[in-house]
């Protein structure tokens, strides 16, 4: 191979490289851009019953020591939206053994609770399956907090929108090293400095 061939040869193979790095860089914006467009927000609302209350009240999330029953996608707001609904059952502390032990009661006749323990509750106990079974199916997503989070819909989009944007910038970033240090390594082996 000569002098002039080998030049070429390197100077095709250089151009190439570029090419195949605009090529990448495309698709790397390309799919930040799809993804960033197609990402919807998770909807989520967490509601919690008071022992023995098929009343719940809306809070950010269960406390440490509740059972919480998860309903992916049954409910959806006003604008039809599906929302991610966890219901969680305030436990009852009881003193056994000289320690503290979390039950859940399923009734109670004012002074005394009947209970089951937590994971017979989720495992299959007749009782406390029915009483879950009725809390759950008593449950109604509530108009209003549907309405509230329709509201807050566009926020989460763009905040995930955002994600998506500094996710395709970091991958920009990284390719854009990479590239810098294959082409200096390139460069260094055809003595082309």
């Amino acid at each position: 191979m000569n002098e002039k061939t080998s030049s070429q040869l390197v100077e095709s193979i250089s151009k190439g490289f570029f090419r195949i790095s605009l090529v990448i860089t495309f698709g790397i914006v390309l799919g930040g851009v799809f993804l960033a467009y197609t990402s919807e927000p998770w909807l989520t609302a967490t509601y919690r019953f008071p022992i023995l209350s098929k009343t719940p009240i809306k809070v950010d999330k269960c406390n440490e020591n509740d059972a919480n029953e998860y309903e992916s996608y049954k409910y959806k707001t006003p604008k039809g939206r599906y929302v991610s609904v966890t219901l969680c059952l305030e436990k009852m502390p009881i003193e056994r053994d000289g320690s503290v032990k979390y039950v859940l009661p399923y009734k109670s006749d004012g002074k005394v609770f009947w209970y089951v323990d937590v994971y017979l509750s989720k495992y299959g106990s007749d009782l406390s399956s029915q009483y879950l079974k009725s809390v759950i199916d008593s449950f109604k997503f509530p108009e209003k907090d549907g309405a509230e989070i329709d509201n807050s819909y566009w926020r989460g989009k763009l905040d995930k929108v955002w994600e998506y944007v500094q996710g395709t910038a970091l991958c920009l970033l990284i390719w854009a090293i990479f590239y810098v240090v294959v082409r200096f390594i390139w460069r260094g082996f055809t003595n082309r400095d």
